[in-house]
Parts: structure tokens; sequence; C-alpha cells
């Protein structure tokens, strides 16, 4: 049977601290999977969520100052109903909702997503879903995230098409807001060409960091190519995946970083 991780509000507490210890900005990952995910053409249960934000406000008493901003979801626009866009922004619409009636509308909580897996940047017709996501939402979000993972054949990595392959994803990214339809919509909608962010960005190689690409040296030749690439096409922020553990860390499990 399939194990879930519960994460204790203590933990919560510790990621807010360490926050403001190190005048970082905590962005938090709600999930849309209460109580189960995936439901096939089941709607977002947004009471978890309602509770959970409330408990953050009334019982822990924080605000903007120790929480920048909320994705909500990840990588759900693989299953029904959210790969179908209007789903996932009315999802973002409600969350918007939420947020503004426990803080109060003046309140400055930033709203992120949708966070699509990375292979709708090579199958064009899911790649719709991302445009339609934005043109949709556009108004509400004060940021678009995206994952892109490329390389899936390492023997790519030094060569000048591996190289590319990362220009090509997040260029596709950035050509988003060639539509008219979206960046005419208001102010806000135009301006989030430059608000973009890599929020999930690695090497491919089979899940993780011991099987021998992303743990060596070469991987860095990626790493700063990819930096300056999403860096020239404007992008806002390059969240390299992940910290440590889990795959793709940057530290291996006694915490001491990979030679990349």
């Amino acid at each position: 049977s399939e194990k879930y991780y519960c994460m204790s509000v203590i933990e919560f507490d510790g990621y807010v601290n360490f926050a403001q210890n190190t005048n970082s900005k905590l962005v938090f990952g709600l999930s849309m999977g209460y109580p189960l995910y995936p439901q096939s053409n089941t709607m977002w249960n947004y009471s978890n969520t309602q509770q959970f934000l409330r408990h953050l406000h009334y019982v822990r008493h924080y605000n903007s100052s120790h929480i920048y901003g909320f994705e909500l979801g990840n990588e759900v626009s693989n299953d029904d109903p959210y790969n179908n866009a209007i789903y996932q922004s009315n999802a973002f619409r409600e969350l918007r909702g939420i947020i503004d009636g426990i803080w109060g509308s003046d309140n400055n909580i930033k709203l992120f997503g949708p966070d699509p897996h990375s292979y709708i940047l090579t199958d064009g017709d899911t790649f719709n879903y991302f445009v339609d996501f934005v043109r949709e939402s556009c108004t509400i979000m004060d940021g678009i995230t995206y994952h892109s993972y490329v390389n899936e054949n390492k023997s790519q990595l030094l060569t000048v098409d591996g190289l590319n392959e990362q220009y090509l994803h997040s260029l596709k990214v950035s050509n988003i807001w060639n539509d008219p339809s979206i960046t005419e919509q208001s102010e806000n909608c135009a301006d989030l060409v430059h608000r973009i962010w890599a929020g999930e960005i690695a090497e491919h190689d089979a899940k993780g960091a011991p099987s021998g690409l992303l743990n060596t040296y070469y991987d860095g030749f990626w790493f700063l190519d990819a930096l300056g690439t999403l860096s020239n096409l404007g992008h806002a922020v390059f969240a390299r995946q992940c910290l440590a553990h889990s795959a793709y860390g940057l530290l291996d499990d006694d915490y001491n970083p990979y030679c990349d």
C-alpha cells in the first residue's frame, strides 16, 4: 500500500522560522488531493485547505511577512478534471477568495501556479492546456510556474542539442505572452511574462542524483547554461529541484553538496 507523508504544524513552523532567519521568501504548496488523489472527475475539495489556512491566521498568527505566497496542486494537469484549464483556474479563483476572506482583501499573500508536468513542453496538444490556463487565470495570478526536465538521454548532456533543449523548452513558455488575448486583458496579465518561475528544473536521469549524472561534475555545465538561459529569457525564478533528499538533490543524505 502507498504511504503518505503528513507534515506536522511544528515542521511548518520550522520552515517559517528558517525563512525568517535566512531572509528568504516562503512559498508553500497546497495539495489539491484532499481527500484522495487522483479521483477522476472530482472537483477540488477545499475544506481541508480552508481549515489549514484559518489555523495559520487565527492560531499561528501568520501573515504575508511570514508566508510570501501559496501554490496549489502539483502536476495535477495529468489527470481529470484538471487537464481542463478552466477547472484548474476556477480552483485558483476559489483559493484567492479563501485567502482574501481570511486575511482580508488588502492582504499581500501571493498566488503561484499551475506547476504543470514537464512533458507538456514537448507535446503540442497538452501545451495548449498551459496557454489556456494563463489566459483564464492571469488576472488573479502573481506568478506562473512550470516544470522542466531535459536530456532524458544523458549522452546529449554536453552536446549543442542537449544544451539547446533547455532553451527551446523555456522559450516556449515565454512565447505564451505573444498572444494578445492574454496580454490585452490587463496590466497584470501582460506583466506576468516577467514573473515566470521554473518551479522545478533539473536534468532528467531516472529520478535521482545517485544514478550517475546529476551528482557529477558534468551536470554543472547544464546548470550554468540553464541558469544563464532563463536569465536571458527574463524568467524571474530558477528553483533547482531539490535541496536535499527525494530526487535531483543538491545535497546528499548527510547534507554534503554534490560536486555539481
